[in-house]
């Protein structure tokens, strides 16, 4: 996958041989997110919904099914079941939490 990546030629391709190798890696070294720093990224972020269950976090947006979130890195989970999409937390400095969605297309909102 890295030597296709090499070799690609336009951005699109890049991004999506990107995302897989990305999972790939997540797959062969499962991560491990502390339990206070999940805590730090459960609430409500416009229709999207995180809460924690039993030491994992679970994604729902509005009256969609519930996914649970692998880690990829502490900032970063995939949800089980839906490849397209992913979830990243960011910290201000001051302490604020914003998530974006990361799709395989290349979108983020």
């Amino acid at each position: 996958m890295r030597k296709l990546r090499e070799s690609a030629s336009d951005d699109r391709q890049k991004h999506s041989l990107d995302w897989t190798i990305e999972s790939l890696s997540a797959d062969s070294a499962p991560v491990t997110v502390p339990e206070s720093t999940l805590k730090k990224y459960v609430g409500t972020y416009g229709e999207r919904t995180i809460t924690l269950e039993n030491g994992a976090l679970f994604y729902q947006r509005k009256s969609r099914p519930k996914f649970p979130m692998i880690p990829m890195s502490e900032k970063l989970f995939r949800l089980k079941e839906l490849d397209i999409f992913r979830v990243r937390f960011d910290e201000d400095a001051s302490g604020k939490i914003r998530l974006s969605g990361l799709y395989d297309n290349g979108m983020v909102d």
